[in-house]
């Protein structure tokens, strides 16, 4: 029981557990898609439909990583260059996985850590 646990907190590690040169392509089956507006996907979607789209522009591969956690049925992410701009893909699955120069990918347990509660998010206090 302990290996599994240590093996999942391995696998969640930031940013190690993020594959390089791997894009994890939708393939009709395994793309999600939902209403990124809700995450700040607001441009780069599916037929400039950002209300039910599987890919959204994304600022950082950390929020990439952070959208996929916050929805239940996202399983996987990749992050790349697509059409000028660095985009996020939510999948459901890593079965469209290929080898492909430039690309980040991860499961919804790769995400970057949270801000702690007692943590104000861009204040800085001088004293």
């Amino acid at each position: 029981m302990r290996l599994l646990l240590a093996a999942a907190v391995a696998e969640a590690r930031w940013p190690e557990c993020q594959s390089k040169d791997v894009i994890l392509r939708g393939r009709g089956d395994y793309a999600l898609f939902t209403d990124v507006t809700v995450h700040g996907g607001t441009a780069g979607c599916f037929i400039d439909n950002c209300e039910s789209s599987d890919k959204f522009y994304a600022d950082s591969v950390a929020q990439c990583g952070a959208v996929c956690a916050k929805i239940s049925e996202c399983q996987h992410w990749t992050y790349g260059l697509e059409d000028g701009g660095n985009k996020c893909w939510l999948r459901s699955s890593d079965a469209g996985r290929e080898d492909s120069p430039g690309y980040i990918a991860g499961s919804r347990t790769c995400a970057p850590p949270e801000w702690p509660a007692c943590v104000e998010k861009d204040v800085i206090l001088r004293g």
